[in-house]
């Protein structure tokens, strides 16, 4: 199940008023997470926050964790990177992890991310 929500300030409750037409808010996001070497089943969860800090959504902060709870992994990986949200592919940063990934580093690229996506493919690129 894809669970996505948006909060979006509205222009008279910003200080300073925000322009009209802005695209400023935050988006939360709840996937499920499934594994190429698994078949395809279910092997976490992702958790992102997406705050898009620009008012024409080119610039976005998403942090972020993945809870990995199957396909014989356990732990967390954290996510952080600046994307351009109307982008439909990117790459943030590893900023560390727990269990199987204590003290992970590297680099996550995505592509086919958006809300008319069916299916977003990650590649985590580790370097610990």
């Amino acid at each position: 199940m894809v669970e996505a929500h948006i909060v979006a300030p509205c222009a008279i409750c910003a200080t300073p008023p925000l322009p009209t037409g802005s695209k400023v808010s935050t988006e939360y996001v709840n996937d499920p997470v499934f594994g190429q070497e698994t078949g395809g089943q279910q092997i976490g969860e992702e958790a992102l926050v997406i705050n898009i800090v620009s008012s024409d959504a080119s610039t976005a902060l998403l942090s972020g964790a993945v809870a990995f709870t199957g396909g014989g992994l356990s732990g967390q990986l954290t996510v952080l990177g600046e994307i351009d949200a109307r982008a439909s592919s990117g790459v943030v940063a590893v900023t560390g992890g727990t269990g199987s990934f204590r003290g992970a580093k590297g680099e996550v690229a995505y592509s086919g991310a958006g809300f008319t996506s069916q299916v977003t493919t990650v590649v985590v690129h580790l370097t610990h």
